[in-house]
């Protein structure tokens, strides 16, 4: 923000996990008379629509960041990103939606092109914003479900291909106590799946859509893709 106009202004959001580097940040601010540099903290998620509707560019300087569903949201909300490299940065973020800069950017660097972004024609900045939401559709409620689902009944079928062939002497036990693929289980999260299906956040910006977004079920489900590939040893090893 030293090396940005004092119209432009850094709104950030959330509860620090470590309380005193909120605090160092704070005093960096102070000390550099940043008066243009907003601490909002932690907000109710209801109200993040309503800030990323406000939001002209998303900015991440994190250097590791791993599914990071702060980018992912930004991005279906129609929002540009510009990002240091990180793992979820490399995946989501390119020229098309924002931008990818290098871990060593500097920070007057990362300010140009913020100012790059802000400097851009109603039309460009338009397919910025379409090409974002496009970049993380395949992420939708709807498709996630979908895919789920179907990664479960994959797990079924392996269980019950494994449980007959214990008597062949292979190595294929799951512990009882962390069975998770029991038809019955499939069957609530197919409940709580459509349940949050019906309850939609709503738009993040008008003439935007946007469907709320997986977050534990994502994680679960790339554990469980992991799980399928291991399978094809045709070993299924205890769960710890």
């Amino acid at each position: 923000m030293e090396y940005l106009p004092e119209n432009f202004i850094l709104n950030l959001i959330g509860a620090p996990i470590n309380p005193e580097y909120l605090e160092e940040l704070k005093d960096y601010v102070q000390k550099k008379e940043l008066k243009n540099v907003n601490f909002i903290g932690d907000v109710p998620y209801e109200k993040i629509p309503g800030l990323l509707e406000k939001t002209h560019v998303f900015v991440s300087a994190s250097k590791m960041e791993v599914q990071s569903l702060v980018i992912i949201e930004a991005l279906a909300s129609g929002t540009p990103v510009i990002g240091l490299s990180n793992e979820t940065v490399n995946e989501f973020v390119d020229d098309s939606v924002g931008f990818r800069l290098k871990k060593q950017t500097s920070p007057a660097d990362f300010a140009e092109n913020v100012k790059k972004i802000c400097s851009l024609s109603q039309r460009e900045y338009e397919i910025l914003c379409n090409n974002a939401k496009r970049r993380v559709v395949h992420l939708n409620w709807p498709d996630i479900v979908k895919q789920t689902e179907k990664a479960y009944q994959k797990l079924i079928k392996m269980k019950e291909i494994s449980n007959s062939t214990e008597e062949k002497g292979m190595d294929n036990k799951i512990s009882d106590d962390k069975e998770v693929f029991k038809t019955q289980n499939l069957t609530g999260f197919r409940a709580f799946l459509n349940e949050k299906i019906k309850k939609p956040a709503g738009k993040i910006i008008k003439n935007k859509n946007i469907t709320m977004f997986i977050m534990t079920v994502t994680g679960t489900f790339f554990l469980r893709i992991s799980y399928c590939i291991l399978s094809k040893t045709k070993r299924i090893t205890d769960l710890k």
